[in-house]
C-alpha cells in the first residue's frame, strides 16, 4: 500500500543524490520541444499576419477578380495552418513522445542511484526506437485533440476543459512510458493492458497525487518559470516512487512478471486473476 506522502518523502530524500542531473534531464526535455514548437508556431504567424484582409461586399455585386483576391488568402493560410499542425504532430510523435519514455528511464534508474543524462536518450538507439515508437500509438488521439484544441485559439476558455478531459482518459495508461524504459519488447496491446489493469482502482490517488503538487507548479508559473526548475524534477522523481509502487502490485498479482519486466521473456498478459490479498501481504 502507498500514501501521496509516502511516495513524495521517499522522493524528495533521493532527489538530494541527483538534483542537479534530473534538472538538467528536465531542461533538455522541456526546452528542445518547446523550441520546436515555438518555431512552428513563428512560421506560421510570420506567413499569416499579412495574408487576411478586410474586404465589404454588401450592397455590391462583387467581379470575380475581388471574389478570387477575398477568398486565394484563406485558402493559402487554411492549407499552411494544416502544415504546421501536421509538423506540430510529428514532433511530438517522433521526438517527444520516445523521450518521455527515456525521462522515465532516468528517473527509474537515478532513485537507484544510476542517474546518468545520456539515459533521457534510452528510445532513440537504433534497436530500441521503432519498437517504442510503435508502443507509443496509444497516444495519437490525444495527441491530435490537444493539438486541435490549442490551435482554434478563438476557443479560449474552452479548449482547456477539453484538454484535462483528455489527460484524464491517460490515467490507465500512465505506467506505459516506464514499463517501456524497462523493457522496450513490450507489445502495444500487452503493455497498455498492463497499464491499464495495475491502475485498476489507483486512477483517483494518482490523481490527487497529481493535484498536491498544484501549489508547486503555480510557483513555477508565479517565478516566470524559474520554479519549475525545482517542482518538476521533483514532480518526476514522485511519479519513479509511484512505478516502483506499481511495480511491486503487477508482478504481486500476477499481471506481469520480473522475467518480462526485464525482458527476460517475451512479454506476454498473465491470465491469472488478481490477488490482491497477495499484494498486501507482500506476496506472503
Amino acid at each position: 500500500m502507498w500514501t501521496i506522502g509516502m511516495l513524495k518523502k521517499n522522493a524528495w530524500n533521493s532527489l538530494n543524490g541527483y538534483y542537479r542531473k534530473s534538472a538538467v534531464v528536465v531542461a533538455l526535455a522541456i526546452c528542445s520541444t518547446l523550441l520546436g514548437l515555438a518555431a512552428i508556431t513563428m512560421l506560421y504567424a510570420s506567413f499569416a499576419s499579412g495574408m487576411m484582409q478586410p474586404y465589404s461586399v454588401v450592397g455590391q455585386t462583387p467581379d470575380p477578380d475581388e471574389i478570387r483576391d477575398m477568398f486565394v488568402p484563406v485558402i493559402i493560410r487554411v492549407i499552411y495552418w494544416v502544415i504546421c499542425l501536421a509538423l506540430s504532430f510529428l514532433l511530438l510523435t517522433f521526438y517527444t513522445h520516445p523521450l518521455e519514455v527515456g525521462v522515465c528511464s532516468f528517473f527509474r534508474k537515478a532513485r537507484t542511484g544510476d542517474a546518468k543524462i545520456g539515459e533521457m536518450f534510452y528510445a532513440f538507439h537504433d534497436a530500441r526506437y521503432r519498437k517504442i515508437l510503435k508502443s507509443m500509438l496509444f497516444r495519437l488521439p490525444n495527441t491530435l485533440v490537444v493539438i486541435f484544441s490549442v490551435s482554434f485559439s478563438l476557443l479560449g476558455v474552452i479548449y482547456i476543459p477539453i484538454i484535462i478531459v483528455v489527460m484524464m482518459g491517460l490515467y490507465p495508461y500512465v505506467l506505459v512510458p516506464f514499463l517501456l524504459s524497462e523493457n522496450a519488447q513490450f507489445p502495444l496491446c500487452c503493455v497498455t493492458e498492463i497499464s491499464k489493469r495495475t491502475m485498476d482502482g489507483e486512477k483517483w490517488k494518482f490523481f490527487q497525487l497529481q493535484l498536491s503538487f498544484l501549489g508547486w507548479f503555480l510557483l513555477g508559473v508565479v517565478t516566470l518559470g524559474v520554479g519549475f526548475i525545482f517542482s518538476i524534477p521533483y514532480y518526476q522523481a514522485t511519479k519513479a516512487e509511484f512505478y516502483a509502487c506499481m511495480r511491486a502490485k503487477m508482478i504481486a498479482q500476477g499481471i506481469t512478471t520480473e522475467e518480462e519486466l526485464t525482458g527476460a521473456v517475451i512479454p506476454q498478459i498473465q491470465q491469472q486473476p488478481y490477488r490482491y490479498d497477495m499484494y498486501q501481504t507482500g506476496g506472503q
